[in-house]
């Protein structure tokens, strides 16, 4: 049987609308130097809402409140993956980077669609609310 694994990502928008978009180290080993959304495996045992709290902390260190969950969806290639989407309205565009990214920048939904960046986050950018 296949690997099984949640992951959870949000979009962080801030006040004036731009969602948070952070590029993967070099020394990433699942999509290196491509762009991604602040979240990740959820850990066992652990609500998927509060997976996504604490990536934002351990990435970004933003504190974000009340993440919305709007989008759900499945992939099944070398592992099932659940993926969890979620949304946040963040006060603060100030972003400390982990060691997992090294670049970050706010774009529109326009711009976003443009990236380096999987599929399924860029279908969730249409249900974005």
């Amino acid at each position: 049987m296949k690997d099984k694994v949640i992951v959870a990502k949000t979009f962080v928008i801030n006040p004036k609308g731009l969602i948070l978009t952070l590029r993967r180290s070099n020394t990433d080993p699942i999509r290196p130097l491509t762009w991604d959304l602040p979240g990740g495996e959820v850990e066992y045992g652990e609500d998927p809402t509060e997976a996504v709290i604490r990536e934002a902390m351990e990435e970004v260190g933003l504190k974000i409140e009340n993440p919305q969950i709007f989008r759900v969806k499945t992939t099944n290639r070398a592992k099932y993956v659940i993926r969890l989407l979620y949304y946040v309205y963040a006060d603060s565009e100030k972003i400390k980077l982990s060691y997992e990214h090294y670049q970050y920048k706010w774009v529109t939904k326009e711009a976003f669609s443009k990236l380096d960046i999987p599929e399924h986050y860029l279908d969730g950018l249409r249900y974005l609310p």
